[in-house]
């Protein structure tokens, strides 16, 4: 399939080339293999991955290697080589490992991604191929035009390459710049040399090269350039939504590009193989003209090609927006997803891999919206009828989930009691503990905070697996909400305005809605069910016919509405000046949306359709003819605002 051309409507991304020294900071993504072929005597090797994980001695094993030495130029100096130079002790410009010294007295600490070494197998000894494990990074070069540079070339291993054929593309690379090149042995006058043989002299990935293109500033490492809207690469992390990357043609002729995924392998710290990613990508491609919706590509990917045009021309360049689908990240929150995203281009010369990781989130935070209302039924009929225009009611929940390790059992059953670690949270009667197998334990008998046993019913065939952990999902819709700084100078969430820092009201806000009951209490309306696409919330709000805040047929200063007898001395019966109120509301979630925008936003945001049932309560007899039953239906949306898991309550 081909990716069409999208025009950048705006550029928003810095170039991000960096020194390979912040390379140091931690960088999560996927694991994978370089293999990095060695003869005895010095191989200048280039590292695409990352592999900072480990001590230089644990990376080396078994192998006879003597001494590795980082070529780390400083580009803030006056520091600059116009011949190769040989690594020494006394050129700053050389970091050292020796293997005699071990990593404590060397000062080469680690091996970082993006730069060219020096590595020494020992005299005699036979060839070898170092297979180093670490987490593969984009592309980023240092480039110097007052000397030699020391670097690599993302070259595809696909295919054999040499430097005639790999820089044929590249204008006038060939005919301007030098390469200096590296043979077996131990470096001397000649070694390494001047290359003369550009047709013979190979270019495999991997590989470090000394090259020197005089005054002119190089761009060319391959027949596409990228640039990423976050240089370490696809970090969707729990709440990032997309992320694009920017392709450009470096070549003179129309060039494909494809794009796949590529699973990663297993950490070499012995932990687990973090879950396949793949499943959840999607790469966004044509606008519906009739529906304004992005269509996608499902991920996995093999070969999507995207088509750049020549250099200098309109459609040089292409914007590839990669989006994740949350709904199908595998696993319990905070479960790690993660893969590889590959680009190669057609003519199987450069191939760049990108790391790609996501956590899964929560429901858990502050969400607002509104159900737009445009279908009433009359009084006591089962048939609605189109409003005038859709009247808008807002809601404010609030969902927490509170996470519990529970022990493996085998079957279902009733009445159970279950030894637990202590909860941090207190835990209710009726409150029903969710695991990812879809089994269900509902609470029976109230457990304490920091108590060490549930009572409860379990339900689902698989039971509760050994190892697993379940979470209670507390859903509350509010009146209001008070968002601001709490003690400490924590943001926090909060029901009552005392509950924050005294200090910081004024940045404070406060949310509410007027179309439920106010108190000055304001407890909030517990919910069934909780937030997730597919899953459906009911709850009950109950408004008193005395209740002078909240009932609209109580009009305290009118003496035929006010609630009272005639002398103002008694609350009249329910029914005589006012009504009681009860509203059954029901939101029913979408399980999933079309369209690649609105599936990204499927994290934060929640849809669906709204149904209400109010009754109007008249005299003390329940049900007719003292009451009216009205249906009231519409569709809602509701978008997280804040991802703050506790609400305070007095």
């Amino acid at each position: 399939m081909r990716l069409p051309k999208i025009i950048m409507l705006r550029s928003v991304f810095t170039t991000y080339f960096f020194f390979a020294g912040l390379w140091h900071s931690h960088l999560e993504a996927q694991w994978q293999t370089q293999p990095i072929p060695l003869k005895a005597g010095w191989n200048p090797i280039y590292l695409h991955v990352d592999a900072t994980h480990a001590s230089i001695s644990d990376l080396v094993g078994d192998l006879a290697i003597d001494e590795i030495w980082l070529w780390s130029p400083s580009v803030n100096e006056a520091q600059f080589v116009l011949s190769p130079d040989a690594p020494s002790g006394s050129k700053s410009r050389w970091i050292e490992w020796r293997n005699i010294l071990g990593d404590d007295t060397s000062q080469l600490k680690s091996l970082i991604p993006n730069a060219a070494y020096l590595v020494r197998l020992s005299d005699g000894a036979s060839d070898a191929t170092w297979s180093l494990k670490g987490k593969p990074v984009p592309p980023q070069y240092n480039w110097t035009t007052t000397g030699l540079n020391f670097v690599g070339f993302p070259v595809n291993p696909s295919a054999n390459w040499n430097l005639e054929s790999y820089f044929l593309k590249a204008g006038s690379i060939l005919s301007s710049a030098n390469f200096y090149n590296y043979t077996a042995g131990d470096l001397g006058r000649n070694n390494p040399a001047k290359v003369f043989g550009l047709r013979t002299t190979a270019l495999p990935r991997g590989r470090a090269m000394w090259v020197d293109t005089g005054d002119a500033f190089n761009q060319y490492f391959g027949p596409f350039q990228l640039t990423l809207q976050n240089f370490k690469g696809f970090q969707f992390g729990t709440d990032v939504q997309s992320s694009r990357i920017r392709l450009q043609n470096m070549t003179n002729n129309e060039l494909t590009v494809r794009l796949s995924t590529v699973s990663g392998e297993a950490s070499p710290q012995g932990e687990a193989l973090e879950k396949d990613l793949q499943s959840a990508i999607m790469i966004r491609t044509t606008l519906n003209q009739e529906t304004q919706v992005y269509d996608f590509e499902a991920c996995p990917c093999n070969n999507v090609e995207v088509v750049l045009q020549p250099k200098g021309s309109p459609g040089q360049e292409v914007e590839v927006v990669v989006g994740l689908n949350r709904s199908l990240l595998d696993g319990p929150a905070s479960s790690i997803s993660s893969a590889v995203f590959r680009l190669e281009d057609a003519l199987s010369q450069a191939r760049v891999d990108i790391p790609m990781r996501a956590e899964k989130g929560t429901f858990q935070g502050l969400w607002v919206g509104q159900a737009l209302v445009d279908r009433v039924s009359r009084a006591n009929l089962d048939t609605v009828e189109p409003t005038p225009k859709p009247f808008p009611l807002r809601f404010i929940m609030h969902q927490e989930e509170v996470s519990l390790a529970i022990p493996a059992v085998s079957a279902p059953g009733d009445g159970l009691t279950l030894t637990i670690p202590p909860s941090p949270k207190e835990l209710f009667v009726g409150e029903v503990i969710q695991f990812s197998n879809g089994s269900t334990f509902t609470l029976t008998e109230a457990t304490e905070l920091n108590g060490t046993t549930v009572t409860g019913d379990l339900d689902g065939e698989l039971g509760i697996p050994e190892g697993s952990s379940g979470a209670i999902a507390r859903l509350r819709m509010l009146q209001r909400v008070h968002v601001g700084l709490m003690p400490g100078m924590v943001e926090g969430l909060a029901t009552h305005e005392n509950s924050l820092d005294p200090d910081s009201i004024d940045s404070a806000r406060r949310i509410s809605t007027i179309h439920l009951p106010f108190s000055e209490a304001n407890e909030p309306w517990s919910m069934v069910g909780s937030i997730s696409h597919g899953s459906t919330l009911t709850t009950t709000v109950l408004v008193d016919h005395g209740n002078q805040s909240a009932n609209p047929f109580i009009h305290t200063y009118h003496p035929d509405h006010d609630n009272l007898n005639a002398d103002f001395d008694e609350t009249l019966p329910r029914g005589l000046e006012s009504f009681g109120i009860e509203r059954n509301m029901r939101f029913e979630l979408s399980p999933s949306q079309d369209g690649f925008n609105q599936i990204v936003s499927t994290g934060n945001t929640v849809s669906g359709r709204y149904a209400e049932t109010m009754t109007l309560k008249g005299e003390s007899t329940e049900g007719l003819p003292n009451e009216n039953q009205y249906s009231i239906e519409g569709v809602f949306e509701m978008i997280r605002i804040s991802s703050i898991p506790s609400l305070t309550l007095p």
